[in-house]
């Protein structure tokens, strides 16, 4: 069968951006990191963190499922290699998980950083005891079918965002991003001005000034004049 028939493509090579520019994306959350971004690269507030103890940041193997399918997951997992993130859509679906605990604790033997699903999970407390961080939508208790075609490898959507595989995927308490790998140095760029900018706030709040100048300014532009009461 052919790897470039549409409903059967298994890629399994991807691009990885080096550990030194992993371990820089490390040092700024999702916030700073969607601030930075100028445009929206956060996945929708539906995907929730069912498993999450820590910050998760990684390149992206990407996968399209057939609705209520999981048969190329396992395959997913097979191709991922340490520290990678897997990220599948599967259409958003609530009748069917594609996911459950041996799943996890395959991921958990491979060093797999996290699972990130547009769809639905099982087994949470088993899932939960292994430890691989995981964001989905759904918690069901059906399973699903093992017997139709998926894709690996090719550009997705999960959450609303567009995925591409070897975009860095970068989730924690707050959410989940997706940083475009040619675009990263630009948003690493415009997220430590960010955070050089909110410290800079934080440190007028604790000296008792609680309107920063750029709110000022913009209030003076729009019009706003002071009043005596």
């Amino acid at each position: 069968m052919s790897k470039d028939r549409i409903g059967y493509r298994v890629r399994t090579k991807i691009n990885r951006l080096d550990q030194n520019t992993i371990e820089k994306i490390k040092q700024y959350d999702t916030t700073l990191l969607a601030d930075g971004a100028g445009s929206r690269i956060a996945l929708s507030s539906d995907l929730k963190p069912v498993i999450q103890e820590k910050s998760i940041v990684g390149p992206a193997i990407t996968l399209k499922l057939t609705l209520g399918d999981s048969l190329l997951v396992s395959k997913a997992i097979d191709i991922a290699q340490a520290g990678d993130i897997i990220v599948i859509d599967a259409f958003g679906t609530d009748m069917n998980a594609v996911w459950g605990d041996l799943k996890s604790l395959i991921a958990k033997q491979k060093n797999i950083e996290g699972i990130i699903i547009d769809g639905s999970i099982r087994d949470v407390s088993a899932c939960r005891e292994i430890g691989v961080q995981i964001y989905c939508k759904n918690i069901v208790c059906s399973s699903s079918t093992k017997n139709s075609p998926g894709e690996i490898n090719i550009p997705i959507v999960c959450g609303g965002m567009n995925v591409h595989p070897g975009d860095i995927v970068v989730g924690d308490e707050n959410g989940v991003v997706i940083l475009p790998a040619d675009d990263v140095d630009k948003i690493l760029e415009n997220a430590k001005k960010k955070q050089e900018m909110v410290e800079k706030i934080r440190q007028e709040i604790i000296k008792g000034k609680y309107i920063s100048d750029n709110i000022s300014e913009k209030m003076k532009q729009l019009g706003y004049e002071d009043e005596s009461v």
